[in-house]
């Protein structure tokens, strides 16, 4: 969250603490159709499929 705030970017608190909760399992990608996933993709790891 720390650094989407430094660049600027608002984010759903509960989109953040999957994303990081997927990070501390060690995962390596997050498959949504929730857009603030983008957001999280750049200041983290994780690497992003978005569903149409």
């Amino acid at each position: 969250m720390g650094s989407l705030l430094r660049i600027g970017q608002q984010v759903n608190a509960l989109d953040v603490l999957i994303a990081g909760t997927a990070v501390a399992n060690g995962a390596e990608k997050i498959i949504s159709k929730d857009r603030d996933y983008e957001k999280i993709a750049k200041v983290s790891d994780l690497k992003l499929e978005i569903l149409r």
